[in-house]
């Protein structure tokens, strides 16, 4: 089954200006309306946007190397949701809510296969579910 891709980083971060932005009453502009306003990556005022996509980088840069050698090492990076603006960010010894070793992403994935061999009905669910999905996303790329 194909499964759509997202756009983002290592984690579950959307890359900036990909998905959505959110300007507030304040004219910061934000990656999206989830996150706290200290991560605006530009202003708006009456004279225009005022954006330096070079700091936009250099912040993106400095907040990921906090998260980036548990992400190298996480068994659960692939499927990763873990937004970083959600971390906190300001701790020098930042750590992933979502990072997990060996030992604990085998555990979850021992608790799924048991869930699926004790509700073979609900596993078949989930894939006409989201074979339903992916056909829905691709019709609508096709339009656009």
């Amino acid at each position: 089954m194909n499964i759509p891709t997202r756009t983002t980083s290592v984690s579950g971060t959307c890359d900036p200006f990909s998905n959505r932005i959110f300007l507030t009453v304040n004219g910061k502009l934000l990656p999206c309306e989830r996150i706290p306003q200290k991560y605006f990556l530009a202003e708006v005022d009456e004279n225009g946007v005022r954006i330096d996509f070079q700091k936009v980088a250099n912040k993106y840069n400095k907040w990921f190397e906090k998260i980036n050698k548990q992400c190298g090492i996480c068994y659960n990076k692939r499927f990763c949701n873990q937004c970083i603006f959600h971390l906190n960010l300001e701790d020098p010894s930042c750590k992933c809510d979502q990072y997990k070793n060996f030992d604990s992403h085998k555990k979850d994935l021992e608790k799924d296969l048991s869930l699926i061999e004790e509700a073979p009905l609900l596993y078949t669910n989930i894939l006409n579910e989201a074979k339903l999905a992916e056909r829905k996303y691709y019709e609508r790329e096709k339009k656009s």
